[in-house]
Formats: structure tokens, sequence, C-alpha cells
């Protein structure tokens, strides 16, 4: 299952905010579910998990971008990106999980520019959130 995030969502500088999926790329087994900005674990099993974010806008220096993996509401995996030069930046996690049934996953994205920034709404810009299955 991949979903992704098209329309551009406003992110509040220095708070983690979770996305708001509207879109699925593909969902093979009915793992997504939009209403509530998640994809759940239909199967037990070992799974891979990636995601990224970049910022729409120039970050300046000593600035910080993540994208937070959860589980469970339980943060995972934490990547974070300090910016040394004045740029868009990106973060993003790849990471090999065993899940069980009903396990949710879910993001977040933290910014601290220091005003409030949007999500990209080029391709290469969506936050993404992808589980597959390993088998």
């Amino acid at each position: 299952c991949r979903i992704i995030r098209a329309a551009d969502q406003t992110i509040t500088s220095g708070v983690a905010t979770a996305v708001a999926f509207d879109t699925e790329s593909f969902d093979v087994g009915e793992m997504g579910d939009l209403g509530n900005d998640k994809i759940e674990i239909r199967r037990a099993g070992k799974y891979l998990i990636t995601g990224r974010w970049r910022s729409d806008d120039v970050m300046d220096d000593g600035e910080r971008l993540a994208y937070i993996l959860l589980v469970n509401a339980t943060t995972t995996v934490d990547q974070t990106c300090h910016v040394s030069s004045n740029s868009k930046v990106s973060a993003s996690f790849s990471v090999v999980l065993d899940l069980a049934v009903g396990d949710e996953i879910t993001t977040k994205v933290y910014h601290s520019q220091g005003v409030n920034m949007n999500t990209g709404t080029a391709t290469q810009e969506y936050p993404t959130l992808e589980v597959t299955e390993i088998r």
C-alpha cells in the first residue's frame, strides 16, 4: 500500500503534525485508510516501510526538518535532517519491522523554519508512506 499527500497541507513551525493523506497510489489488500491517515496491517509478518517528505521552501542554516514514522501512535523512526546551507531539504526513512494484525502505521512531519510551511504539491515533494509485506 502506498499513500501520499498530493494537495498542500499547512505544517506549523515547531509542531510535529500528522500527515493528512489524500491519495492512494496503490492498495493491495485494502490496508490504506485515508479517512484516518493510516495504513493498517492485515496479516502479521515482516514489512518494509518507507516514506519521505521534502520541504517546498528553502530552509535556512541551522533549521531542522523531520519525517517521523509511528506504529500504534508510538514513534518508531525519527529521520531528521539539519540544514547546513540554504536549500530545499528532504527527510526519508526505510525500515523493516515485524508487525502484528491491527498495527497502525502513521507519520508526522516537523520543521523549525520559524514560519508555517506547506507540504509540496509537485510529485517529487509529496509526503509518502509505503508499506510492503516481505514474504
